[in-house]
């Protein structure tokens, strides 16, 4: 996967709408990415992990091979 903090960057940076305010901070061996200065992604080498509500969070649960990772457990919002 990658294994570099500035590829995952710029990944990120090309994915997100042109509106978003986002800042990277690495943490945990990954990339945190806020948006709008609240924690919203985390790319590391064991996954992709996004912060979002329940329902939205069991919708992309429910996709063929989905699946959460198992360092991160469901958040309120």
């Amino acid at each position: 996967m990658l294994d570099d903090p500035k590829q995952r960057r710029t990944i990120f940076a090309k994915a997100a709408p042109p509106q978003f305010e986002m800042r990277f901070n690495p943490m945990f061996g990954g990339i945190l990415v806020y948006v709008f200065d609240k924690p919203a992604e985390w790319l590391s080498d064991a996954g992709l992990a996004l912060k979002m509500p329940g329902t939205e969070r069991d919708a992309l649960l429910a996709i063929q091979g989905a699946k959460p990772l198992p360092i991160c457990s469901p958040i309120s919002l």
